[in-house]
């Protein structure tokens, strides 16, 4: 498993311009849905288009409900009708603790909200990459995907890959093995220890 991208040279923050108003209609849409300041913002983001690309929901629950009781946090799922029924699975479990913005944003407020977050906690993604080039805290969950490809990059991301097993990075949208090992082996708690790599105590 891949954690860091040490060896490669500072990755610079790229400064995607935003309207004037954005942030403003991205606090009104979050206040709308339960967002409980000062409260931290952690979005869980099961946006793998593939199974073979999607950490287990229950896995997701379980990384909330410790984030909830560590930081304090909120979480937030957002994204396009596809993260549906995953992210709707994690805000109903999650109940007062989460915020469920699934299809009720577009591209642009959907950046204004990442760049709010204290974390982002992603399959292979695009979400996951708008907050890794924004500076945000980003741990990305790989594994039929070639993690060399796609991970994110900076002192302030870690990824989990698959690369180390015979079938790892196999591009397949079905598991040969018929059992997702190269994700199922991703625990919570060693996700978990990851964001504490990342995310200070007191952020």
């Amino acid at each position: 498993m891949g954690r860091s991208s040490r060896g490669l040279r500072a990755v610079p923050r790229f400064n995607f311009p935003i309207r004037d108003g954005l942030a403003q209609r991205a606090n009104a849409l979050l206040r709308a849905a339960g967002h409980q300041l000062p409260r931290p913002l952690v979005c869980l983001n099961p946006a793998g288009g593939w199974p073979t690309k999607q950490w287990p929901t229950e896995q997701y629950i379980a990384l909330g409900r410790l984030l909830v009781e560590r930081f304090g946090a909120q979480i937030v799922v957002m994204g396009t009708h596809h993260v549906r029924a995953g992210g709707g699975a994690i805000a109903a479990a999650l109940g007062g603790d989460a915020i469920n913005l699934i299809g009720r944003t577009n591209i642009a407020e959907a950046l204004a909200i990442v760049r709010q977050l204290q974390l982002m906690v992603s399959d292979d993604g695009g979400l996951m990459h708008l907050a890794w080039t924004n500076g945000i805290p980003t741990v990305a969950l790989f594994g039929a995907t070639r993690s060399a490809w796609s991970r994110p990059c900076g002192a302030h991301a870690r990824w989990f890959g698959s690369e180390d097993l015979p079938c790892g990075a196999c591009m397949n949208p079905t598991c040969a093995r018929g059992d997702r090992h190269c994700l199922e082996r991703i625990s919570v708690q060693k996700v978990m220890e990851t964001v504490k790599e990342i995310v200070p105590r007191d952020r």
